[in-house]
């Protein structure tokens, strides 16, 4: 059986920035197993302590009660999982530093910040990106962030939305929103799929198969969805929209690089003059 390499607890204070007394005091309390004991009664530590000790102290720095930590170390019993559970928690911080960092940097551009600020620090840095994970996991719409030097308008526009993604209401709208254009998505990308065919294919555009495909594009681009003023769905997407993202819903033109099927879609929806008799008109389909 290969030998467990094991580090003193002197080095192990070096490696973890924690004092001598609290690594003992975290193997006695069972947090760390102490790998072996040397000369003069030393301890040494092999790989998984160290880790385990390192996790422990990025927890200290974040406050975290005694009782969380030892959930928290209990959960993990092997080296992946300790550094994967230590690399989640290091990561959620920078992601509150970098929001709070954002919100600094808005707020210190203001003459008088006062009230801003007033609203900002109601509610914890980490509360606020819980609920910005929860908006999106609830309502299958991308997780809004506040951008890394945002404007005293898109500090506001954060502000609101993760007090409105606390309500029920609220994400039910937007939930339904992000249904809606999925499925208009969907149905969109069908009907190109079908004149992309009918272009390989070779079928002339004025034929009246391809106008019939044509007729469903725009069709498609007709069919949005009636809007209340000022209502959920309203507000996310001008939250949304001042923090600089697209909202669910929003209509993104694509550009195919096909020689010629621009031309051959231009073709397919402009009215033959006996459709111009019957009172129809020419529709321009984004794709």
């Amino acid at each position: 059986m290969p030998q467990i390499e094991t580090y003193p607890i002197g080095d192990v204070a070096r490696r973890t920035g924690l004092a001598v007394s609290a690594i003992r005091y975290y193997s006695d309390e069972g947090l760390v197993k102490t790998a072996s004991v040397g000369q003069g009664r030393r301890r040494n530590y092999d790989l998984l302590a160290i880790a385990q000790l390192e996790f422990i102290g990025t927890l200290r720095e974040l406050s975290t009660p005694m009782t969380e930590i030892r959930r928290l170390i209990a959960g993990v019993t092997n080296l992946r999982d300790v550094l994967i559970a230590h690399l989640t928690v290091v990561e959620r911080r920078e992601l509150e530093l970098r929001g709070r960092r954002a919100a600094l940097r808005a707020l210190s551009r203001l003459d008088d910040p006062a009230d801003l600020m007033h609203r900002f620090v109601g509610t914890p840095d980490a509360e606020r990106e819980r609920l910005a994970d929860d908006l999106a996991a609830d309502t299958g719409v991308p997780r809004p962030r506040l951008p890394d030097d945002p404007t005293a308008a898109q500090l506001e526009a954060w502000i609101e939305l993760t007090r409105l993604a606390r309500r029920r209401e609220f994400r039910a709208a937007v939930r339904n929103l992000s249904v809606e254009a999925n499925s208009g998505r969907e149905s969109r990308r069908e009907v190109i799929g079908k004149l992309l065919a009918a272009h390989h294919s070779g079928l002339p555009a004025d034929s009246p198969h391809a106008r019939r495909l044509a007729a469903g594009l725009a069709q498609e681009d007709t069919n949005v969805p009636p809007e209340r003023p000022e209502s959920d769905v309203a507000a996310y997407r001008r939250l949304i929209s001042l923090l600089g993202a697209p909202p669910a819903g929003n209509r993104v033109s694509v550009e195919y690089d096909l020689t010629g099927f621009r031309d051959w879609l231009t073709v397919a929806l402009t009215p033959r003059p006996l459709d111009r008799g019957t009172g129809s008109a020419t529709r321009t389909a984004k794709i």
